[in-house]
């Protein structure tokens, strides 16, 4: 998965979530509000602050332009 955090606020999270739907349509995003509850799903080695999106792995080519519109929204990406 790639993880992406440090949003803002969730709408800004679900917003990224659904920019990134209306350029990749079949891709899945989840928002976990706490570390804790994004590494039960994905560990992740480092404290990351909330929201938290995780997005499955695509293409690296997808995964590049997911990288580069979660600034837009305020988001940092930390990784899979």
């Amino acid at each position: 998965m790639l993880i992406f955090y440090e949003f803002p606020n969730r709408k800004k999270a679900q917003e990224f979530i659904e920019a990134v739907k209306e350029i990749f349509p079949k891709q899945e995003g989840i928002i976990c509000k706490s570390h804790d509850a994004s590494d039960k799903i994905d560990p992740f080695p480092f404290k990351l602050t909330p929201p938290i999106v995780l997005l499955l792995r695509d293409e690296m080519l997808h995964e590049v332009a997911m990288e580069a519109i979660a600034p837009w929204f305020g988001g940092r990406c930390a990784g899979t």
